[in-house]
């Protein structure tokens, strides 16, 4: 493996991590909205006298989940967005980092993928389900407007919500006020007279958002390995006697299960794990001539990774 290779693999990694980041970005002033929302419903709908508040909340749960179904569309669009946008720069990778193995590609050179990138993006494995699993129409309606029937919430609506159910419980039971509660899931501010959402402690905003970053590198990486995967089975001769090897994000964030895969050698791609592994998973299987030295047995090939926390 020479320079260019191992420049080319972090660079990569920083661009993938760049795509997650901006479609939470785009879409951080509709969290805010949306947050806001949520907010005004607990203000004005739950109660200070203690006896009252459980049941006045429990009232308010399906306002503040279709208030939330909004987010929940807008990240969904806002990641298959990216996603399309970013599919030409993951291809020119995963051929560019073939052809720096020694391969000789043919196919795949500025040509269309077989598979749309929307399709992709529902196939992406975020945790134990799909993508397009966790997302359900955000109505189902007739010709005139109308609901035919009211469609369930989706899984990342319901994921959202408990984190919201749990601050608010929290409260209830430590007898907070409704102003400490309200504080406690969304933290107001006010920037040169400008009325705003922190991210700053531990709201519920800021976890929702944590979600959203989660869910939607772990979709980048997923839609870019099967990229990757679409080149190499284009061009399965000219891949001949080459082998598969995992590169781990080695770093203080690494996880027990991803480590010990680092360096690890399948000959074909059948053999070898899959990535990502979990959420929020960082690491890559390689393509690589087994006859390159630099790939040798002992050898750790992680990704040393050090940057500065996204600033918002």
């Amino acid at each position: 493996m020479n320079e260019s290779q191992l420049k080319s693999l972090i660079q990569n990694a920083f661009n993938l991590q760049n795509v997650a980041d901006k479609t939470v970005l785009d879409v951080d002033v509709l969290l805010a909205r949306v947050m806001f929302s949520v907010r005004q419903s607990i203000e004005t709908g739950l109660p200070d006298e203690s006896l009252l508040r459980d049941a006045a909340w429990k009232g308010l749960q399906p306002i503040v989940q279709n208030v939330l179904l909004s987010y929940a569309d807008g990240l969904r669009r806002a990641i298959e967005r990216q996603n399309v946008a970013a599919a030409p720069s993951m291809a020119a990778y995963a051929i560019r980092e073939a052809q720096n193995a020694g391969a000789v590609i043919a196919h795949g050179l500025g040509g269309q993928l077989q598979s749309s990138v929307i399709e992709q993006v529902g196939r992406a494995r975020v945790g134990q389900r799909r993508f397009r699993e966790l997302f359900y129409p955000a109505d189902i309606r007739g010709a005139d407007g109308r609901f035919i029937k009211q469609p369930p919430i989706p899984p990342v609506v319901k994921s959202m919500f408990r984190v919201v159910d749990r601050n608010v419980r929290s409260g209830i039971i430590q007898g907070l006020t409704t102003q400490q509660i309200a504080d406690s899931v969304v933290h107001e501010t006010i920037t040169k007279g400008v009325p705003g959402v922190s991210l700053r402690g531990q709201t519920s905003t800021r976890q929702i958002r944590a979600q959203a970053m989660a869910m939607s590198r772990t979709v980048v990486q997923d839609v870019a390995r099967q990229i990757k995967e679409e080149v190499w089975e284009a061009n399965a001769d000219a891949l001949e006697g080459f082998v598969y090897q995992w590169s781990s994000a080695l770093d203080s964030r690494t996880c027990p299960t991803c480590a010990p895969l680092d360096n690890k050698v399948w000959k074909t791609r059948k053999e070898a794990r899959t990535a990502p592994i979990h959420v929020n998973c960082r690491c890559q299987l390689l393509l690589i001539n087994p006859e390159d030295k630099f790939w040798s047995e002992g050898s750790r090939t992680g990704q040393q990774i050090s940057r500065k926390p996204y600033k918002t």
